[in-house]
């Protein structure tokens, strides 16, 4: 599906354009978001909820945040076809993300220290030819 945005009651209108009449990259990039914090409509009451649910999302995935606060108060009053989640089910989806990239980063641990294990282990110490 693809993502649809609605930028008519954006409050700070103006803010989100260049000189040339282009969106800022900035502000595509928190229209993007809307898909990863599961908000998709920016309110004067739920935009610092959407900037913590992006750090918290980077944080998740091993980034630095990379979405400003200015830009998402620039977007207050945009909408967007993404889905939306109540916090609970944002937190418990992301305890789950969380959860399997803990996961996913001890396997990978174990397994690098079981291949370092088998070449000291069972390499020959020295060759005869």
């Amino acid at each position: 599906m693809a993502l649809n945005y609605d930028l008519r009651n954006v409050k700070n209108y103006d803010a989100v354009w260049d000189e040339n009449e282009m969106m800022r990259e900035e502000h595509k990039t928190v229209i993007f978001a809307t898909m990863n914090v599961n908000i998709n409509e920016i309110t004067e009451d739920n935009k610092e909820e959407f900037y913590v649910r992006h750090k918290l999302c980077c944080l998740a995935s091993g980034h630095e945040p990379y979405l400003s606060e200015q830009a998402i108060d620039d977007l207050v009053g945009m909408g967007t076809n993404a889905k939306s989640l109540t916090r609970a089910k944002f937190k418990a989806e992301l305890k789950q993300h969380f959860g399997r990239t803990i996961d996913h980063s001890f396997r990978r641990l174990d397994e690098d220290k079981a291949k370092d294990f088998i070449v000291k282990e069972y390499e020959p110490a020295e060759r005869f030819d």
